[in-house]
């Protein structure tokens, strides 16, 4: 059958736009299928059963993530954030505690975004419990707590215990167990500012050998016989 060159135009076109609404549906019924936004591990600067962190980065602000319950915002600078319609500044060292259903936005700043999930798991009692001293409780909840873990310079903290915990660690200062090595080992017990170290269930005495205070926020984990 012979077509025009007008036909053979109208057919193409038909076969074109049939094809692009076919190539839409498809789209469509695919991104019906996604499921609830996650935040990617890839991207996390630290993550484990307990927690996901990321450094300078809001990814947890909306929680659409639902293996996240509570969020936390360490800041390392001045940061100003908004929460309901609100302006909120934190200097370095302050924090906020968001629960699942409360959103904000970070304007400015630097800071570690913390997600404690829901899933994790229960810390172990300890054999015997020696509470911290010298720090100061700045949240409290049944399931952590977060606490500024302060030290002089060339002091000691007596024996005290503690359970799961992230510490975000903002001065560089060198820490000993001074019952084992009073004056410390050689490139050991050195912890950097402005960085985070995940730590298990201990019992020890710590020493600042440093010139400059201790300064750490720590989320730690809680037991109900703690």
């Amino acid at each position: 059958m012979y077509l025009s060159i007008e036909k053979k135009e109208k057919v193409l076109k038909v076969l074109l736009f049939s094809f692009l609404c076919f190539l839409i549906a498809s789209s469509f019924k695919v991104n019906n299928s996604i499921q609830p936004f996650q935040c990617s591990i890839d991207t996390a600067n630290f993550n484990n059963e307990y927690v996901i962190v990321y450094k300078n980065r809001s990814l947890l602000n909306n929680n659409t993530d639902h293996q996240i319950e509570k969020r936390i915002i360490v800041a390392l600078s001045d940061v100003l954030t908004v929460t309901n319609g609100k302006n909120i500044q934190l200097k370095r060292g302050s924090i906020l505690v968001f629960k699942e259903s409360e959103t904000y936005h970070i304007l400015s700043g630097e800071y570690f975004e913390i997600g404690v999930k829901k899933s994790h798991p229960k810390p172990e009692p300890p054999k015997i419990w020696y509470e911290p001293t010298q720090n100061n409780i700045v949240y409290d909840d049944n399931d952590f707590r977060v606490f500024e873990e302060r030290l002089a310079p060339h002091h000691d903290r007596d024996l005290h215990s503690h359970l799961q915990r992230l510490v975000v660690r903002l001065n560089t200062v060198h820490l000993t167990d001074p019952r084992y090595y009073p004056n410390g080992q050689e490139g050991k017990g050195i912890q950097e500012s402005n960085t985070i170290k995940f730590a298990e269930p201990i019992e020890h005495v710590v020493r600042n050998l440093s010139d400059i205070p201790l300064f750490n926020i720590v989320i730690e984990f809680k037991h109900s016989q703690v």
